[in-house]
């Protein structure tokens, strides 16, 4: 029975991730067309602020709340005070980005004349942030989730390519993905009282500030990952200004982005499974197996890597291949850091150590790239054997609490 859940919770977020990508091949070539380069790039930025927002309004309730009602599924009385406590706490994040939007407004004009617009997103990641995909992820069930999200992005779908025909019509973008949200939050509500035995209960604001302060560490977590994740790009574009260097190992970053995200459902599907049931021994098959699997396919990648990036991106891309090659390992130690990350990490009480691992990588990072920037020898290359590097230190960290850990239980 926990196998065939296991299974069927994993399926489900493959499905997310396929959703994903077949949203995005279908929408972005229609808005880029019916919009133009330059309006539709008034989206990108917006979707770029509405991104931190959603960070924030988060703030790693998805990996903290969600252990808690994996330890806790059958106390209804407590889910039901965890899940008031998470939501009042989201609606008081949701007050901070309102206060941080109006102060985009007053001091920059760009933000200000596109105020609808960047309002408009602001309101759908809170209504999406009140969506407690984390309840459904605890109590592994997550078909709820899956389904609530593909709803959103069907319904904005079909909105978009029956009512956008000109690029006056931009602001209507976010406003179908609010509608979608608004769907999707009146859907979960409503199957929430009629299926389950939780419910929306009022609590102290004492228990809603614990909530935060419980999720503090997952959320620097997540904001050094973003860091980290984003740096490369940042200095590639200080160190080649207007070159083809920022493009090509952009190409890479992309193409090993989508390596790496089919290695998320095996771990957010394991995570909930994992603190209720600490099945070590499937951890480290999951993960031996499917290191193993992804090292032979990226071993293949590297052969053909020049193919592969002409097939991708086009002709004048070929110079991707060699940024491709010194990435590609970044795809098998991936779903190990994944895997010994919270899943296994968690259930032992060493959340701190996944957190902590992740902050000790990012600080790697910056200081080998200064490093290498005194030195002069920082590069396209370099940076790239850096990124592995630091992915290395996460990796190894997590390695070692594990089997620490585990000795000790």
């Amino acid at each position: 029975m926990a196998a065939n859940s296991l299974a069927r919770n994993t399926g489900m977020l493959y499905i997310l991730l396929v959703s994903n990508y077949v949203f995005g091949f279908i929408s972005i070539p229609f808005l880029t067309r019916v919009l133009g380069p330059e309006t539709y790039g008034k989206i990108g930025l917006a979707v770029a602020v509405t991104t931190y927002f959603q960070l924030l309004l988060d703030f790693g309730f998805i990996l903290s709340a969600t252990a808690k009602v994996s330890e806790q599924r059958d106390d209804s009385r407590r889910i039901s005070q965890l899940l008031g406590a998470v939501t009042e706490a989201k609606i008081v994040l949701a007050s901070a980005c309102v206060g941080v939007l109006g102060l985009l407004f007053a001091v920059s004009e760009e933000f200000r004349g596109e105020w609808v617009l960047y309002c408009l997103y602001l309101l759908y990641a809170i209504v999406n942030s009140l969506i407690p995909d984390f309840l459904y992820r605890g109590i592994e069930q997550m078909q709820i989730v899956t389904l609530r999200t593909v709803t959103i992005k069907v319904v904005a779908l079909i909105l978009m390519v029956l009512f956008i025909r000109e690029p006056g019509q931009y602001i209507l973008v976010p406003l179908f993905y609010l509608m979608g949200s608004l769907a999707s939050l009146l859907a979960v509500v409503a199957h929430l009282y009629r299926k389950t035995a939780y419910r929306f209960v009022f609590v102290r604001m004492g228990d809603a500030v614990r909530e935060v302060k419980d999720s503090a560490s997952f959320f620097l977590s997540r904001i050094a990952g973003t860091i980290y994740g984003s740096l490369s790009v940042i200095i590639l574009g200080a160190l080649y200004p207007g070159s083809s260097q920022v493009g090509f190992y952009s190409a890479a970053d992309r193409a090993i982005s989508a390596g790496k995200s089919f290695s998320s459902p095996i771990a957010d599907s394991l995570y909930p499974y994992m603190i209720k049931r600490k099945n070590y021994r499937l951890l480290v098959l999951t993960a031996g197996g499917g290191a193993l699997f992804l090292a032979g396919i990226s071993a293949l990648c590297a052969a053909y890597a020049a193919e592969i990036c002409v097939f991708l991106f086009g002709a004048e891309y070929e110079a991707t291949a060699p940024i491709l090659q010194l990435l590609l390992p970044l795809i098998p130690i991936s779903l190990l850091t994944y895997l010994f990350g919270f899943p296994a990490l968690v259930p032992l009480g060493l959340a701190k150590w996944a957190n902590a691992s992740v902050i000790i990588g990012a600080c790697f990072q910056v200081v080998a790239l200064v490093v290498l920037t005194v030195a002069s020898l920082l590069d396209v290359g370099t940076l790239c054997v850096v990124m592995v590097m630091a992915e290395l230190v996460v990796l190894s960290i997590r390695l070692v609490a594990f089997i620490s850990g585990y000795r000790q239980r």
